[in-house]
């Protein structure tokens, strides 16, 4: 009975102290006072967690800017190749590829410059730039000899749906041109008249294809 008297004594002395409490300091400043190391050690978790989060944020942009900085001031092959080594799947790098493919075909290294096209040809490119890389290629072609390969190659890309004017002026042209090399004059004609007829849809841009189909003609 002794001790039942004393917890009685003890838990209403408690709630005297803390309605006196409260009614000085609040129910924020008691609850806080109750629970204060909770609180700290919950405050300390999100500090980090916001801290984490900018650093790895901040470390995602300096990289990007890293890869973007060396894929466009690259351009021998040396510093291409090694700025693709290493940043090869950042967004910026097809541009870097197509360059590097390019210096490849002028170097008349083939294959070297053929791997760098299939893999642009595989790496999900937008339609427009996709067709930009399959020209590319039809040079590559022509530049191995294979003249009636090359002008099958640009009379596909010729017709490609929804491509742009100038791309198909382009196209056609290189088309027209191999196959007058091939003396087969037919479908030179055929895809030189088809870029002129492309003259009002092409731009400035594209103004050289036409005037170089219209002087084939000329000759035909």
């Amino acid at each position: 009975m002794a001790i039942a008297k004393k917890m009685r004594d003890r838990k209403a002395l408690d709630a005297e102290i803390k309605n006196s409490l409260s009614g000085g300091i609040g129910e924020f400043e008691l609850f806080f006072a109750e629970h204060w190391k909770a609180l700290v050690v919950g405050g300390l978790a999100v500090v980090v967690a916001i801290g984490c989060i900018f650093g790895v944020r901040s470390w995602m942009q300096e990289h990007e800017r890293a890869a973007q900085n060396a894929l466009s001031s690259a351009q021998t092959v040396e510093q291409l190749e090694k700025a693709l080594q290493e940043y090869g799947s950042n967004s910026s790098a097809v541009f870097a590829r197509i360059r590097l493919a390019r210096l490849y075909m002028d170097a008349k290294k083939i294959k070297e410059a053929d791997a760098q096209y299939k893999k642009l040809e595989t790496s999900g490119l937008p339609p427009e730039m996709l067709l930009r890389v399959r020209i590319d290629r039809g040079y590559l072609l022509e530049k191995t000899g294979d003249l009636k390969g090359a002008a099958a190659h640009f009379a596909a890309c010729a017709v490609t749906p929804g491509a742009a004017s100038v791309l198909r002026a382009e196209a056609d042209f290189a088309a027209g041109r191999l196959y007058a090399a091939l003396n087969n004059k037919d479908l030179a004609k055929k895809h030189l008249e088809s870029c002129v007829r492309l003259q009002n849809q092409v731009g400035m841009a594209g103004q050289q294809w036409v005037s170089f189909a219209q002087f084939l003609l000329r000759g035909e």
